[in-house]
């Protein structure tokens, strides 16, 4: 695949991403479950 055609698709999926309002959600539900672990940061494995 060349650059551009990634970038179509990349662009198109943005487009996506932001019309559909279930996909708005669960992208919205994902990001809050998420958690940044730095490299100085400890971490006990649950």
């Amino acid at each position: 695949m060349s650059r551009e055609e990634n970038v179509a698709i990349f662009r198109k999926t943005e487009k996506l991403c932001k019309a559909d309002e279930k996909l708005k959600n669960a992208i919205c539900q994902s990001s809050a479950k998420q958690k940044i672990i730095l490299e100085n940061d400890e971490f006990c494995a649950p």
